[in-house]
């Protein structure tokens, strides 16, 4: 990546408060609105793989977002974006977690278009027992607005399923 700009978000815990599954685990930033849930389901066939191989699920989150066009290319990445941070929440088997958004920099600010950015969710195996990847999940690609406050799904199978 030529000059990416990673910001160091360090995402404080909040546990999950009523109204939300038992099974929710935390992650994210204080405040509920500034929270999203993500439920991850698993096939019979995933769940009890994952089960015999005492194997994890991993859902990360990804925040980047479009630049103003006077901002430099040593600020973007490789596709012209900027990188604001992740966060990664590792369960056992399925369930659902609570992830924040980041806060923005004054100096992140100043380089987005719009505060508006965008969310990647992507969901794996948590990769303890293999180094490959064994599930084929679905992924959530949202602007920051469109999930705050909400709650979406992301169904998994095995790979060979």
């Amino acid at each position: 990546m030529k000059g990416s700009l990673i910001a160091g978000c360090v995402l404080s815990v909040l546990v999950a408060s009523c109204g939300t599954p038992p099974d929710v685990r935390p992650s994210g930033a204080a405040g509920s609105n500034s929270l999203f849930a993500v439920t991850v389901q698993l096939t019979p066939e995933a769940e009890r793989r994952l089960l015999e191989l005492r194997e994890t699920t991993v859902v990360i989150a990804y925040f980047e977002g479009q630049p103003r066009p006077s901002v430099e290319d040593r600020e973007l990445n490789s596709e012209g974006i900027i990188e604001l941070g992740s966060t990664r929440v590792e369960m056992d088997g399925a369930g659902t977690v609570r992830l924040g958004v980041i806060p923005l920099s004054p100096r992140q600010k100043v380089l987005l278009a719009t505060e508006d950015y965008a969310v990647l969710v992507n969901v794996t195996s948590g990769r303890r027992t293999d180094e490959k990847n064994l599930l084929n999940c679905g992924s959530i690609l949202e602007k920051k607005n469109q999930l705050l406050g909400g709650h979406r799904t992301v169904v998994c199978s095995l790979i060979r399923e």
